[in-house]
This record gives structure tokens, C-alpha cells and sequence, in this order.
């Protein structure tokens, strides 16, 4: 469930892949991470990717909107610990589960 600033995970229900096409655009590395990242785009429309990450509590941690290219983001100033990483594309959405340590 979604609000503007918050996700929230009902941890009865699993994160599934929902969306080939993004799976097959987006490569993420090092997952695990020990605090940069990084999001390689490949073959997405010109509209691009909007990345939003969130802390375990559900806070919106980061919100970037990138196009087809790497794009390395550094996470180092996050806390060690469990994030999810929300992919958008145009009405498809994505979410991976991100670990820093």
C-alpha cells in the first residue's frame, strides 16, 4: 500500500516480479551493497525511470528520475539495513529489496 511519502509491507505477501519489461531494462549492482549502487537502464522508452527508495519504516528515502544510462548512486550516508527499491516506468512498477551493510 502507498501513500505520497510511505510504503507499507504487509509481510504476509510476497514481492513478486510483475514486470518483465523492467526486469529485462534494469540491471541493479552490488546487491548487497556496501553503499554505492548501481542502476544500468537499457531500452526503456524516452520517458525513462523513476527510482524512489524507501527505509524499512516505509520513509521515501530518495526519489531520481534517470534515462537510458548507469547512473551510481550513493546510499553510504544510509543507515546498515533493509530498503526497497521501487522502479517506475510509465504505469509499470517494480519493487527490489535493497540491502546496505
Amino acid at each position: 500500500i502507498v501513500n505520497s511519502t510511505h510504503i507499507y509491507i504487509d509481510e504476509s505477501v510476497n514481492i513478486i516480479n510483475l514486470s518483465p519489461e523492467i526486469s529485462s531494462s534494469v540491471i541493479i549492482y552490488p546487491n548487497p551493497s556496501k553503499g554505492f549502487i548501481n542502476i544500468a537502464v537499457n531500452s526503456l522508452d524516452n520517458e525513462g525511470l523513476i527510482i524512489e527508495i524507501f527505509n524499512i519504516n516505509g520513509k521515501l528515502m530518495l526519489n531520481k528520475k534517470i534515462r537510458n544510462a548507469t547512473k551510481k548512486i550513493d546510499l553510504s550516508n544510509y543507515s546498515k539495513g533493509i530498503y526497497f527499491l521501487k522502479l517506475i516506468s510509465n504505469d509499470i512498477i517494480k519493487v527490489e529489496k535493497l540491502i546496505i551493510y
